[in-house]
């Protein structure tokens, strides 16, 4: 009987076959590992759970998908980007990775009109302010119905009636020369000269501004917020560079939040905004 040896399939044996075995072990070892580590990496980055909800109640119903956009541009300009967003009829509730302070939710529930009038005329701060509503600027709400009364975009032609946001300054204020439809952008930065936070404009026409502040120059130009006077500066000169700034007395969070409401524009109509879970002390 004859025997016949037959070699070894080719790929299957040999010390070179066994070589290349070897090579793919370890290349498919390390395959597994790099894919293991990008696994753990985007695990690592999963979302972070909801732990807290903004519910914004919309007083027009046509406008709630507007509301629901620019609430979604606030919310992402101070850092806390929703989870989820759900709407149901006029109410829209953001699922948020983390509790808002109350002041965050008391601004980023601000209308958001703004408005550059110029001054005809400084009142006593209580009393009556010799056109609309008597109103005494020292008590909040005196403050507020008169920025109810005369804050809203439908007011910007008239002359009107503010107070301060202190409650120690009246103003009778012309019509708006220039509304936050005008501003690019707006972030809170800290003015290292008087270590007080500020919100820094850029206007979306340098030209405009310039021509603004030059037809100003030695007198009041106050900025409105919402019916409120933020400030009321005397303009020293013609301005080239398209920029302003608004200063008060802001917390660091006051000042984001608020940069983030004139960034993103004003509301098209009137909201009832709440919060629910913790809500962390301003």
């Amino acid at each position: 009987m004859t025997t016949t040896e037959h070699p070894p399939p080719r790929g299957r044996g040999g010390p070179i076959a066994a070589a290349v075995a070897a090579f793919v072990l370890l290349a498919g070892a390390g395959a597994f590992t790099a894919t293991r580590l990008v696994h753990d990496r985007h695990r690592a980055k999963a979302p972070a759970p909801v732990v807290a909800t903004l519910r914004v109640e919309v007083a027009s119903a046509g406008q709630v998908e507007a509301v629901a956009r620019i609430m979604r541009g606030r919310l992402n300009g101070i850092g806390v980007a929703p989870r989820r967003v759900d709407v149901t009829g006029p109410v829209i509730t953001f699922g948020l990775p983390v509790a808002l302070t109350a002041d965050e939710v008391r601004i980023l529930g601000r209308s958001g009109f703004l408005a550059f009038r110029p001054v005809l005329q400084s009142l006593a701060p209580n009393g009556s302010p010799g056109t609309g509503p008597a109103v005494d600027c020292a008590v909040l709400a005196d403050r507020d119905r008169v920025a109810v009364a005369f804050g809203g975009s439908e007011h910007a032609g008239e002359t009107v009636v503010s107070c301060g946001a202190d409650g120690l300054n009246k103003f009778l204020l012309g019509p708006a020369e220039m509304t936050g439809s005008d501003i690019k952008t707006a972030q809170a930065t800290l003015d290292t000269g008087t270590s007080e936070w500020i919100i820094r404009l850029e206007m979306k026409s340098a030209a405009d501004w310039a021509a603004l502040t030059e037809k100003y120059t030695q007198r009041q130009l106050a900025i409105v917020l919402d019916g409120t006077t933020q400030s009321a500066p005397t303009i020293n000169e013609r301005i080239p560079d398209g920029t302003a700034q608004i200063s008060g007395t802001f917390t660091e969070k006051e000042a984001g939040a608020l940069a983030a409401v004139l960034k993103y524009g004003a509301l098209p109509a009137r909201v009832t905004i709440s919060t629910t879970g913790p809500v962390p002390s301003p």
